[in-house]
């Protein structure tokens, strides 16, 4: 239980970004640059405190393995091949399933997550400054909500049925996931996915 609360509170920076540079609740800069701050420093403490636990905790539930077998599982992120522990059964194929479907569409999700944020860190200041025409940073928030919902709903929805197979190859860190459990990111993605594309049709369409 104590690791549950120790990675929920060490996964909060990233829904607080997400809020700050969506919102821009602080103004424009104020927001961007703490939103990045925070980004830039979050894996510094994070991913430390993950990897600390990786032998101890399934990567799929999060929960600690005492009393249970846990089996290794290697995955190989964008910044080394790491190694992490996962419940055997079910856990284990629901993981290598998600981790799969990344796998063999990482330049889908890289284009998706990562190209997304750039486009918008770069576009906000532009259009903060009237340098965008008609587009406002509200238009730009929404245009990213979109984005990102129409990248996260395939893996969130189809990730865990997709089946395992080939290399783990993940385009993205392994550790935020770890901090509070991969089947909660799951449907993080699947939560949020949904509203952010709602909530962006609303606004593009007007209603």
């Amino acid at each position: 239980m104590k690791a549950r609360w120790q990675g929920l509170i060490l996964f909060l920076p990233v829904p607080v970004v997400l809020y700050l540079i969506t919102t821009l609740a602080l103004g424009m800069w104020p927001s961007l640059a703490l939103g990045a701050a925070l980004m830039l420093t979050h894996r510094l403490y994070a991913r430390r405190y993950a990897l600390r636990w990786a032998e101890r905790r399934c990567l799929w539930c999060g929960r600690v393995g005492e009393g249970r077998s846990l089996e290794p599982i290697t995955v190989a992120e964008p910044v080394g091949e790491t190694f992490w522990r996962v419940c055997s059964g079910e856990h284990r194929k629901k993981l290598a399933a998600f981790l799969g479907w990344a796998s063999r569409h990482r330049l889908f999700l890289k284009a998706g997550i990562a190209g997304t944020l750039l486009l918008y860190l770069v576009a906000v200041p532009l259009a903060g400054y009237g340098k965008l025409g008609t587009l406002t940073t509200v238009d730009l928030s929404y245009g990213f909500r979109l984005l990102i919902a129409l990248t996260v709903l395939p893996l969130g929805w189809l990730g865990t049925g997709s089946g395992a197979g080939g290399e783990l190859k993940v385009p993205f860190p392994v550790h935020i996931q770890a901090l509070i459990g991969t089947v909660a990111v799951v449907w993080l993605f699947r939560i949020v996915g949904l509203v952010w594309l709602v909530s962006a049709a609303f606004h593009f369409l007007g209603g």
